[in-house]
């Protein structure tokens, strides 16, 4: 099935925070106030919230924002739907679709994941993303260039 994205609504968002509020999402990805952030987000001129819709269906979560050359990039996947292959899906048709999704700009896509979150890492490379040193908090920076 082919995977869509679009932006983040507000319904869409109560069922991120869910997930969230899910452990086997939470020891990765934590956010104190999903409200807050959403409306940050909202206003924020380089930073996005996709949802990731296979069949239909919300199954993830991207969020993506702009620092010159470079797009950060996160993904959360239903907790429910864990190991059963839709974050490569969704993370390879987002790849498929960067530069039209970075509208050009990004050369390279970034993403940080703990050393401890193997089913990440692992989905990351598969993909394409390699590691390439760690960012200021010492999280692994996993890239893929453009």
């Amino acid at each position: 099935m082919s995977c869509t994205f679009e932006k983040l609504s507000v319904k869409d968002g109560k069922l991120v925070k869910k997930w969230l509020a899910c452990k086997d999402v939470n020891r990765w990805f934590s956010i104190d106030n999903w409200n807050r952030f959403y409306r940050w987000v909202s206003r924020s001129p380089n930073h996005f919230l996709y949802a990731a819709k296979i069949g239909g269906r919300m199954l993830g979560m991207v969020e993506l924002g702009f620092e010159g050359e470079k797009a950060h990039f996160a993904l959360i996947i239903d907790p429910a739907e864990h190991n059963k292959g839709y974050g490569k899906q969704v993370l390879r048709h987002f790849l498929a679709n960067a530069a039209a999704m970075t509208n050009d700009n990004a050369k390279v896509i970034v993403a940080g994941i703990e050393e401890g979150n193997h089913g990440s890492i692992r989905c990351f490379e598969a993909c394409g993303f390699r590691q390439n040193g760690s960012d200021e908090s010492g999280i692994p920076r996993y890239e893929y260039r453009l």
